[in-house]
């Protein structure tokens, strides 16, 4: 090839053919940048390719702090937002605001991911890794410097796309009222099935109202409280199905209330006993007869309950409101698809797991009733007796509760009445 001076002039035709080539290696240049550019974009970001293949989203939201009891003067400027631009904000600090969490719920009110803490000052929120889906709800929650709930507001009907940010749009954020005291702890049921338990709980109650449920469990022990065994459940539902489990293992239960203010109820218990209905169990035997081996097969059918005990009941001396004997009658009754075999009666509220020391074994009935003896403490006041009834498959029945108030027994003769005779105390009987 001809060697061509760049120093030189060139014809017109050569200098067309060198300007194209330059062209063209230009083009080819930016075409290789954009592919690099392209491969980096792919490959450095890992985790949005992870939330595609988990169909995740995200939701932004604004927050809007009710300024019905905070001074005019308490407003700033609204901070900058590459999503969003709010009105003029209140400040945290006034309100007693120090950090920003929320909560996603779906449309069943079961919990599905938390975001946060937050600053509250920056009046927003981003939730990341948002289970995509229809009608989630969005729970946020202003907290102070204790972490106690001060401010909550929520966000409905939102639907979130995979691999999308949604606008949640604002979300008002009103006071809570000043509130110490925990939910009042209601009851919860266990009925045991074929590998799981069905769940139920009813009762609990606050003043300033319930904002979601957690339910634990364990396989080893019963359950001191809702910080112990294994989280199940988190949600506004008041039922649930834990499926998965092995048949003959006992498990044990604690479903807990927390309150709009953040505080949690001590919390009901119960516990389970999965168990295979209607197993048929074939053995085969060997019978000899007059030096004649014969081989036969003799079908064993065992039915397995898996229900609990329902329906329990109990009255203390027949509903009397007190008494003043420590020693009392227990009218009981409950009903079992297969029987009823044993009850437990006890002051404290705490259901006893099914090899407790403390059951009475009664003969087995799918309708009984009977009045028991109890002795109650010894202290005067407002007594409380709960009782659990069990059946054979070691199924433990929901709590039933009476009261009766203790008193003073009056056991002491009045005072001899006196007489004043001729100057002197003699007894009006003399």
């Amino acid at each position: 090839m001809e060697r061509v001076n760049p120093s030189s002039p060139l014809p017109f035709g050569e200098r067309v053919r060198v300007r194209g080539n330059f062209i063209m290696k230009e083009h080819l240049k930016h075409n290789l940048l954009y592919l690099i550019i392209f491969i980096i974009t792919l490959f450095g970001c890992g985790s949005d390719m992870n939330t595609a293949s988990n169909d995740t989203g995200s939701a932004v939201f604004s927050l809007k702090w009710d300024t019905s009891s905070i001074s005019s003067k308490s407003t700033i400027p609204n901070p900058q937002s590459e999503i969003h631009s709010y009105a003029p904000q209140i400040d945290c600090s006034a309100l007693g605001v120090l950090t920003v969490t929320a909560n996603v719920y779906d449309s069943s009110n079961t919990y599905l991911i938390n975001g946060g803490p937050w600053d509250c000052t920056a009046h927003s929120g981003t939730i990341t890794n948002v289970p995509s889906g229809d009608s989630r709800k969005i729970t946020v929650y202003g907290k102070d410097a204790s972490d106690r709930i001060i401010y909550r507001g929520q966000a409905t009907g939102v639907t979130i796309t995979a691999n999308q940010t949604t606008n949640a749009g604002q979300v008002t954020m009103s006071t809570v009222a000043s509130d110490t005291t925990a939910p009042r702890d209601g009851s919860l049921s266990a009925s045991a099935g074929n590998q799981q338990v069905s769940l139920s709980w009813s009762g609990f109650s606050d003043s300033g109202g319930i904002d979601y449920y957690k339910l634990v469990y364990s396989a080893s022990s019963i359950l001191s409280s809702c910080s112990a065994g294994t989280q199940i459940y988190l949600g506004a539902g008041t039922s649930y199905t834990h499926t998965g489990l092995t048949n003959g293992t006992i498990y044990y239960y604690r479903v807990c209330a927390t309150d709009n203010a953040g505080n949690t109820s001590s919390g009901a218990t119960n516990s389970g006993t999965p168990q295979s209905s209607g197993t048929t169990t074939t053995t085969t035997g060997t019978t000899t007869t007059t030096g004649t081996t014969t081989t036969g097969t003799t079908t064993t059918t065992t039915t397995i309950d898996p229900a609990a005990p329902s329906s329990p009941s109990v009255s203390i001396n027949s509903g009397a409101s007190s008494t003043t004997s420590t020693s009392v009658t227990l009218s009981l009754s409950a009903t079992d698809n297969v029987g009823v075999t044993g009850y437990y009666a006890s002051e404290t509220s705490t259901t006893p797991s099914a090899s407790a020391s403390g059951w009475i074994t009664v003969t087995s009935t799918t309708s009984y009733s009977a009045s028991v003896s109890f002795t109650l403490s010894s202290s005067l006041g407002t007594k409380t007796v709960y009782v659990w009834f069990k059946d054979a498959a070691r199924n433990i029945s929901a709590s039933a509760s009476d009261s009766i108030t203790l008193t003073v027994s009056d056991t002491q003769p009045p005072p001899p009445r006196l007489l004043l005779r001729a100057g002197r105390l003699r007894p009006a009987n003399r």
